[in-house]
């Protein structure tokens, strides 16, 4: 007696469909869209950080040096859109060759015409008292990323 034994057919094929794939790229896609919106802010948002260390790291350096009366004189901070300058006096002088540039991020500014300088007595210079390291021109300084997507 012969007995008929069926055997399952089994399929060995091996990998993906199209649509499959085309699914699991759009994912990734979508996902890569995500991360480069987020990293995009997380370094517009440092670049706004760092411009305001400079500043502040440039009024801290002009009190020391007031303060310690370096040189017998009085230190100050000037700021403008894209930069602050470290000067000596009481008074800017954008020709001292000993002024002392810092430069902002280029994807940073100060909005000048739009008020983004607000200090006591108005202009955009901060100078220190050489006897108690105070100044008069105390305020507010305004600094504005620009945004990548419009």
């Amino acid at each position: 007696m012969i007995k008929n034994i069926n055997f399952l057919k089994i399929n060995n094929s091996s990998g993906f469909t199209l649509m499959e794939t085309l699914v699991v790229i759009a994912i990734i896609m979508v996902l890569f869209a995500i991360a480069m919106v987020n990293s995009s802010s997380f370094s517009s948002q440092a670049d706004v950080d760092e411009s305001a260390l400079v500043i502040m790291n440039a009024l801290r350096l002009a009190q020391s040096k007031t303060l310690a009366s370096e040189e017998d004189s009085n230190y100050g901070v000037h700021c403008e859109e894209a930069k602050c300058i470290l000067f000596k006096g009481i008074v800017y002088n954008s020709l001292d060759p000993d002024n002392k540039i810092y430069n902002f991020s280029p994807q940073v500014e100060i909005p000048v015409a739009a008020s983004g300088i607000d200090l006591e007595g108005g202009g955009s210079e901060v100078v220190f008292d050489r006897v108690t390291g105070a100044t008069a021109q105390f305020g507010t300084i305004k600094i504005l990323r620009y945004s990548t997507f419009n």
